[in-house]
């Protein structure tokens, strides 16, 4: 019997997520230790965290983009340098 080969970089699970931290009302969120960031940094969070950040409002998806495009909040993300 043959064993087909799975491309792993097209079935990849979402294990994090990237979000904005918009909102900080406190340094913790249900066990979510926020101490280190404040508002307005990009957070590269476990999924459930993530989700759970953005459900409460203090998150916001950040989308991957192509480099030097304005992003949804206007800001502009500069080429890398080779």
């Amino acid at each position: 019997m043959r064993r087909s080969r799975v491309d792993s970089t097209r079935f990849q699970l979402a294990v994090s997520m990237r979000i904005r931290l918009i909102r900080k009302l406190a340094e913790q969120l249900n066990g979510i230790d926020l101490s280190r960031w404040r508002v307005g940094d990009i957070l590269d969070l476990p999924l459930r965290e993530a989700e759970l950040l953005v459900a409460e409002g203090w998150g916001r998806a950040v989308r991957e983009q192509k480099a030097g495009a304005a992003n949804t909040d206007g800001e502009f993300t500069p080429k890398q340098q080779k």
